[in-house]
This record gives C-alpha cells, structure tokens and sequence, in this order.
C-alpha cells in the first residue's frame, strides 16, 4: 500500500466516515457524506483569504466533500443547494480526491 492508498483510505474510512467526523448533508438533492466547517470559513475571512463582498447578514461554511459527488469542480460565484437553501460557491479547491468548498449565503435576519 503507497501513500496515496493510505490517505484514500482515511479520507473514506475516518475522515468521511459518518461514525467518525462524517455527516450526511443534502447537496443539490441528493444525500453526501461530508464535513462542514464554520470556523474555517470565518479564520479564512478574517485572515483576508477569501473576501466577499459586504451586504446584508452573511452566513458561511467551509464544505469538505468528496469529488465523486459532483460531476465537476465548482466555480466561483456558482449557486449550490446546499440543505435546503441556496449557497453560493467563493473558493473551491482541490484536496487529495475532495474538494474543500468555501460556501456563503446572504439572509435577512
């Protein structure tokens, strides 16, 4: 087993694993298994990684999801149905086979 197969192999088994750091979410209607982070959202924002523009309340999430999930790499300003509501796409990069999705929304409350 190489490195790559090792990793592959956490990243399904510990990483993604819905009994482990895992949840299941709906993207686009349909049920993944992913890790979400909002304190990455905010740290990436507050270090002046990823600007947005100002507006009403926004609301943020860093998405950790396996590529196998979506047929192509998701562009900036590109909406997603991400639980139910509308998200739009700030960053997007690729990871070791999962992309890292930095998602926004902006909400009237």
């Amino acid at each position: 087993m190489n490195f790559k197969d090792i990793l592959e192999n956490d990243i399904q088994n510990v990483f993604l694993n819905s009994e482990e750091f895992g949840e299941t979410h709906n993207l686009n209607g349909t049920d993944v298994i992913c890790v979400t982070d909002e304190d990455s959202f905010q740290e990436k924002e507050i270090s002046g990684k990823l600007t947005i523009e100002s507006g009403f309340y926004k609301e943020g999430i860093t998405v950790f999801i396996d590529k196998k999930y979506l047929k192509y790499k998701p562009e900036g300003n590109m909406r997603i149905d991400f639980d139910n509501k509308e998200w739009i796409v700030a960053n997007c990069k690729e990871n070791f086979g999962m992309y890292e999705l930095d998602l926004y929304r902006y909400t009237d409350y």
